[in-house]
């Protein structure tokens, strides 16, 4: 649990530092286990083609269900609030609490 909290976290604070993106569809599908080691799939996203994705809005924030381009978000922390569930769901084994 400890390694995919650190291994995902790790590639959201790449994504805001390096690229200055957020990933936007962060869900159990998009995080891959290779030995042990977790790695961030599908850094595609972004909010001009989040409608476009149909991103799982069972972990999607909910400031972004919905939301409108002129609308100010602060997308790093939709990203944290999605690892959360995903952290969650890892935790209890069940899927889409929220």
């Amino acid at each position: 649990m400890r390694s995919l909290l650190i291994n995902v976290s790790s590639s959201l604070i790449w994504l805001k530092d390096r690229r200055n993106a957020s990933h936007l569809n962060l869900k159990p599908e998009n995080v891959l286990n290779c030995r042990g080691k977790y790695k961030l799939m599908d850094m595609l996203c972004s909010l001009e083609n989040l409608r476009k994705l149909q991103p799982d809005e069972r972990y999607l924030a909910p400031e972004l269900n919905g939301f409108y381009l002129d609308e100010v978000v602060d997308v790093q922390r939709c990203d944290i609030y999605s690892l959360g569930l995903v952290l969650l769901e890892n935790i209890t084994g069940i899927r889409g609490l929220m």
